[in-house]
């Protein structure tokens, strides 16, 4: 079984998807984590060194990098390539692998560009393992927006460079797209939508009420 977690930059994700974790391991399942920090990348194999050049490039970005060298086709197609990659290589059939932001995250940000839509961008991303189980946390942007200090230039818009243009009026307009784009893609593809401003317990008792509720007859082995 493949569970992600959608939902804006800090939405609250890492922490709900670790206590997924844990709730899923203490029912005895076996959990792996899919992501950049989380894959053992083998430098012996042709498949490890290309994702390694690959996460370099797309997130190991160096403050006052000039970002817009690479035009935006040229990061879609690599973002799509990532997750492409990941999806033929790190997945068996013994573990419930979670998620945090899978492909949704970036079909619904490369959405706002004016020359995709987000049909394109799905299909774009088509090749990429489809999620069994997705949670969007839900979370305004003029929340998220106040839960960290200090936000990267790229949560203010695309290849931003200057950061005398990173204004709290510019972050509330460029992630209220993306946030309207997440919301459209849970309502049409049914994922479970969690209230992300209540109390990371109030979100888990939740989440396993609705997990439960789709699990009721035993699908991927879940023990409830």
């Amino acid at each position: 079984m493949f569970i992600t977690v959608e939902g804006l930059d800090a939405s609250g994700k890492s922490t709900f998807m670790s206590k997924l974790k844990e709730w899923l391991e203490n029912k005895g399942e076996k959990v792996k984590i899919i992501g950049k920090k989380t894959i053992t990348y083998d430098t012996d194999d042709y498949v490890g060194r290309c994702l390694i050049h690959l996460n370099h490039v797309l997130f190991e970005i160096i403050p006052g990098d000039d970002m817009t060298r690479i035009p935006d086709d040229a990061w879609v197609k690599m973002n799509a390539s990532w997750f492409s990659i990941v999806s033929n290589n790190f997945f068996d059939e013994h573990s419930i692998f979670l998620s945090d932001s899978w492909i949704y995250k970036r079909v619904a940000r490369f959405s706002v560009l004016d020359e995709y839509t987000e049909e394109q961008m799905e299909e774009m991303f088509g090749t990429a393992k489809k999620a069994d189980i997705t949670f969007f946390l839900d979370v305004p942007p003029d929340v998220t927006y106040g839960r960290r200090e200090r936000h990267s230039r790229k949560d203010y818009g695309f290849l931003i460079t200057d950061y005398n243009l990173c204004t709290q009026e510019r972050f509330l307009d460029f992630q209220g797209k993306i946030y309207q784009n997440l919301c459209n893609l849970s309502e049409k593809k049914g994922w479970i939508r969690l209230d992300g401003r209540k109390t990371t317990e109030e979100i888990m008792e939740d989440a396993i009420l609705a997990l439960s509720q789709k699990l009721s007859d035993g699908f991927g082995g879940v023990i409830i």
